[in-house]
């Protein structure tokens, strides 16, 4: 395979020089902006059914203005029927 492609580069060495650096700019140009990325985070992307998701709306929900984003460790602690006294025990094994 890379003995072709060799032959092919060494043939046609003008089409490559075009060639290249084209596909670079496309694949610039169809990725996604980073600061877009990094406001938005990863989870805009994820469907609704990921957990990810599901921790990021919950986040969102109970830390209204607060910075999630910027933290380095979250822990959460979630029951559908709320948390329990022993839920908030400090001694974690």
């Amino acid at each position: 395979m890379f003995e072709k492609l060799g032959n092919l580069v060494s043939r046609h060495p003008w089409w490559f020089l075009v060639i290249w650096p084209l596909l670079g700019l496309i694949v610039i140009w169809l990725l996604p902006s980073l600061p877009d990325e990094v406001h938005e985070g990863v989870s805009a992307r994820l469907p609704a059914r990921c957990e990810s998701y599901q921790v990021d709306e919950k986040l969102s929900q109970q830390f209204k203005g607060y910075n999630i984003d910027s933290s380095d460790l979250i822990i959460l602690l979630y029951r559908e029927g709320g948390l329990l006294p022993q839920d908030y025990d400090n001694n974690i094994p």
